[in-house]
Formats: structure tokens, C-alpha cells, sequence
């Protein structure tokens, strides 16, 4: 998704939508890796098999 982004900022040219395009992109960027660290945390967390 954040280079699909990059790439239709870049066709869209300098211009306020491209600026709005390349900030979701950077959203969609940092928020993929804190999704999986927190489904991470609460697998663990509820897996009933793991011992404490």
C-alpha cells in the first residue's frame, strides 16, 4: 500500500492530494508493524496452552 501511494502522489503531481496521498501511505506504514505486535501480545496473552 505505502508504494502504491508513493506512486499515485507521484502521478498526481505536486499538488495538496498528493501531499494527502503520501501522508496515508506513511500511516498505513507505521501502523502495519503495531497492529502485528499487538495481535501478537494478545495471542499470547489468551493462548490457554502456554505456562506461565
Amino acid at each position: 500500500m505505502p508504494l502504491t501511494a508513493v506512486a499515485v502522489a507521484v502521478q498526481t503531481g505536486p499538488r495538496r492530494a498528493a501531499g494527502k496521498l503520501l501522508l496515508i501511505g506513511a500511516l498505513v506504514l507505521a501502523a502495519g508493524p503495531v497492529t502485528t505486535m499487538a495481535i501478537g501480545r494478545l495471542t499470547v496473552r489468551l493462548d490457554p496452552g502456554r505456562s506461565k
